[in-house]
């Protein structure tokens, strides 16, 4: 009995010291017309099994939504549909959609909405930046090294080494999916992970939360992507070589296509439909 005490007392250590890795969807539900609190309206994550109803206030929230771009959809008898696309849901954020619904007479329609990102976020406590797979897919990276030495607070040594704020190399905690992977050697991250698999890339900075304990100037946070529910992938290419006749620049008087290439590739897709699924890259 005493082993497995310990054992679940581990278990929930573990759990309290992993970054997040998900968000957290809320808002209240309301009558178009008369503005009251409608109860018992449906809220549905499109193309996921998350979904909830509001409550007696009109309530509603869902948790552990994987960050990404998302359709949500109310419904209630009675009441026109309501659809609101593009919700940007990111880790460790509470995302905040109201609806108004307006009643149905004879034949209802469906009311479809694009949702925007505010400017101004009032829940955000600390000083961070987010970088989302659909911006890393247009900037002119190649690594995740690349990404980082492009945001405020953060610069790189001759060595390569990575600084923010000012600290140590050393000082900076890298989270992979919730699990810690700050090498214990140099400080750096321990694993290497493709530009291609993050789906989410969170920098904070300062004043970040007490689950980030061991973190002493900031916090890299990462996750990766999830595998969808059809086969997919892409090839990327891409090669060339650097050349001038000035005779300063040595060993660049002759031009090879072949001396500076780059080939990367991904593969996703379902292994058991609708219950387990695969996301593989490599460069």
């Amino acid at each position: 009995m005493r082993i497995t005490r310990y054992i679940i007392l581990l278990i929930l250590m573990v759990h309290l010291l992993t970054a997040g890795t998900t968000g957290k969807l809320t808002g209240l539900i309301s009558d178009k017309d008369s503005g009251e609190a409608l109860i018992g309206c449906n809220v549905i994550v499109a193309d996921t099994d998350l979904g909830t109803a509001s409550n007696e206030s009109g309530e509603y929230f869902i948790l552990n939504i994987h960050p990404g771009f998302y359709t949500i959809k109310f419904s209630m008898i009675g009441y026109e549909s309501l659809i609101i696309q593009n919700v940007n849901i990111s880790i460790d954020k509470t995302t905040r959609m109201n609806a108004a619904l307006g009643t149905e007479v004879i034949e209802g329609s469906e009311v479809v909405v694009t949702a925007e990102r505010k400017l101004i976020q009032f829940d955000v406590t600390q000083s961070e930046a987010r970088i989302t797979a659909e911006e890393l897919d247009v900037m002119p990276v190649t690594e995740v090294k690349d990404i980082l030495r492009l945001q405020g607070g953060i610069t790189q040594d001759a060595g390569g080494g990575l600084h923010m704020r000012g600290g140590r190399s050393s000082e900076i905690s890298y989270m992979v999916d919730g699990v810690p992977m700050t090498d214990a050697y140099d400080g750096g991250i321990s694993v290497k992970i493709e530009n291609n698999n993050i789906q989410e890339l969170q920098v904070i900075s300062g004043t970040f939360n007490a689950e980030y304990g061991r973190s002493l100037t900031g916090v890299i946070n990462m996750v990766t992507k999830d595998g969808g529910d059809k086969f997919e992938g892409f090839i990327n290419v891409y090669t060339g070589d650097h050349t001038t006749p000035d005779p300063i620049f040595q060993n660049l008087n002759s031009f090879s296509p072949f001396n500076d290439y780059s080939v990367s590739a991904n593969l996703n897709g379902p292994i058991i439909p609708g219950r387990l699924t695969f996301y593989s890259s490599g460069r």
